[in-house]
This record gives structure tokens, sequence and C-alpha cells, in this order.
């Protein structure tokens, strides 16, 4: 049987510019339905914030993200926008108390990160928990996910003003491996794809996740978090999946974290 693990949420009965990564070809979504999505905004100087990644909310205190969007970077230059459909604007903000990065995090490997913020959230039709994959929940090849997020449409194209999903499918993992060990002849500076990684591969539109789209949550049954978005060589490349963070294999510090 697939564990589930849902994190109980506090005082609620509910069982550079950095880089950016975002959801191509998607179809636009409501937070009803995804409550739990969480826009990261970032500021170098507390002035301007600007959308940056994404996360889920997993507790009325922590949002689950992927390393490197806040890695290296000081607490306060980056807030948490839960709440809103909108890309920049509704919802409620929420600064940080704290950013746990993983401990053996290096070059998108162990790419994940849990954010405690300074004041908890509300619970609503708008905010809410998901559920996380645990350790036994493994997927196989060709099973669909739903990548969510706010970011780019295209690859340098204009953001998106609002919440955004795409159904895609989970690729032979050895066969990705293979793609970017080759990739690596030429272009060294690719990450390795390691256990705690997943592949997903483009819709049949080419949809995929994009720049603005990290750490993005990709969902099982609706809000059962299964991966985050990290990184990928082009927005709905046909050849090279998008690679993520494969939540089961992390459970343990994401529940140590929160």
């Amino acid at each position: 049987m697939r564990s589930l693990i849902l994190l109980a949420l506090v005082g609620a009965a509910l069982a550079v510019p950095k880089v950016q990564n975002r959801i191509v070809d998607g179809e636009e979504t409501t937070i009803e339905q995804y409550r739990f999505m969480a826009n990261l905004e970032f500021s170098w100087q507390g002035v301007v914030w600007t959308s940056n990644c994404g996360g889920a909310i997993i507790t009325t205190n922590a949002v689950l993200t992927a390393a490197h969007c806040p890695y290296g970077d000081q607490v306060s230059q980056w807030r948490v926008r839960a709440g809103s459909s909108a890309t920049a604007s509704g919802g409620s903000i929420h600064q940080l108390s704290a950013i746990r990065i993983h401990p053996d995090y290096n070059r998108f490997q162990n790419d994940v990160a849990v954010l405690i913020l300074s004041n908890l959230l509300t619970v609503s039709p708008q905010v809410g928990a998901a559920r996380l994959a645990g350790a036994s929940y493994i997927l196989p090849e060709n099973s669909v996910v739903t990548a969510l997020g706010y970011g780019l449409l295209a690859d340098a194209g204009d953001v998106s003003p609002s919440l955004k999903k795409i159904d895609v499918s989970i690729s032979n993992q050895q066969a990705c491996i293979d793609l970017y060990e080759e990739l690596k002849v030429t272009e060294p500076h690719w990450p390795t794809i390691g256990q705690g990684n997943v592949c997903t591969a483009s819709n049949a539109n080419g949809g995929s996740a994009c720049n603005g789209d990290g750490g993005a949550p990709l969902v099982s049954e609706n809000d059962i978090i299964y991966a985050l978005t990290s990184w990928g060589k082009n927005c709905n490349d046909d050849k090279y999946p998008i690679v993520n963070v494969l939540v089961p294999n992390y459970i343990d510090f994401i529940i140590g974290s929160v």
C-alpha cells in the first residue's frame, strides 16, 4: 500500500535575478481547487517583490519548496503569498522566520527546503494543507501527475497573471538519466540525476513546467505532493524531460523540519 502523510495543521481540524521555472501551455485553475499552493516572492532590498518560485503549504506555518530557490539568501529576502489565484495580488502575505535547506543540498542534488512562516496561516476555502507522498508512495512510469505554477507562459515569455496547471507523465527514469548524461559530454554543467529525482515528460501539446515554477508541486490525486519542480534543459522540450524532486525520498527530512 502506498503511504500518505498528512501533517496536522496547528489549531485546525484538518487530517541575481533568481532562477525561475514556470508552466507552459497549461490551463488556468483556482486556488480553491489547490488551496495548498503558495507563491514565493523575492526582493533584494524588501521594496520591490517579484514572483520567483512556487511551494506547497504543509502545515499552518510551513511551506515546502526547492532548495535552489532560497539557497544563499537571507530570510528577509523571501515571503509567501497564500490563498490567491492571482500571481501578484490578493491572498495573505507572510514573512519567514527560518529557511531549512536539506543539509546535503549541492547543485540541485537534494533540492528540497522547508520555509517556516513568522505567523500562522488562517485555514479557509482558499488556504489549507496538502498531503505528502510517503516513502512507499512510488508511481510507475507513464503515471499522470499535475504540475502547478504561477510562472512564465514560455521560455523568455510573459509571467502568467494567475495560477496554472498542466498534466504531465512520469518518464522512464533510466532514459532520462541517459539523455542528460549524453548532454553532459558537451555541456558538463548540467546536474546529475539521482535517486531523489523523478523525470516528467511534456504533455501531448508540448506543455510543461517552465521558468518560475521551481519548487512548485506536482500532485497526484489532486492534493498529494509527489514531486517538486527542480530543473530541465528547456521548457516544453520534446526530448529532454523536466527533472523534479521526488518527495517520498525526502519525507524524513520534511517531517523533521516542520
